[in-house]
């Protein structure tokens, strides 16, 4: 059984019913303002999760589903994302500072406001996906791809000269 506690307080927001959360399945579960910093959540399914708030410092998103999960405010900082899958997932406002987010699926994900300074995006879809206002100082986009509707913040002029490739230019 693994308890979910509330970053603020002692509350426990969430008690679940397994040992181990790597391959859980947690699609549409309420977790905001919790604390799950250094969680090991490889291959789970977030889809549609409610993260608002919630401190997830450190944490292993390896592989996750996390498409349309509210991400809004969360802290990520050195969170692995790698090949994880964020369709449609509101990052608005978050702070994924040094995360990594090597091959994961960002296509029309919303990151305004976010911070990803020193992030890790190489090889990420970054197709139709919302960057505006967006901290990318020292992000690495290699090979990241991106089209006509991906939406950079307005200090970030040349993704290409930065590594990144446009969908009509892959390889």
């Amino acid at each position: 059984m693994i308890e979910i506690k509330h970053q603020f307080t002692t509350e426990v927001l969430q008690v679940l019913p397994v040992d181990t959360l790597e391959g859980a399945n947690l699609a549409g579960m309420i977790l905001a303002v919790a604390d799950m910093s250094k969680l090991d959540f490889r291959r789970a399914n977030l889809e549609g999760a409610n993260m608002a708030v919630s401190n997830l410092w450190r944490a292993n998103l390896r592989g996750c589903n996390l498409r349309n999960a509210n991400l809004t405010g969360a802290v990520l900082i050195n969170a692995t994302l790698t090949g994880a899958d964020l369709r449609g997932a509101n990052l608005t406002g978050a702070d994924l500072g040094h995360a990594i987010l090597d091959a994961a699926d960002l296509e029309g994900a919303d990151f305004t406001g976010a911070n990803l300074t020193g992030a890790d995006m190489t090889r990420a879809r970054l197709l139709n996906t919302n960057l505006s206002g967006a901290n990318l100082n020292y992000t690495i986009v290699t090979e990241a791809v991106y089209d006509d509707r991906t939406q950079f913040p307005a200090l970030f002029f040349d993704p290409e000269g930065q590594g990144a490739l446009p969908v009509g230019k892959m390889g």
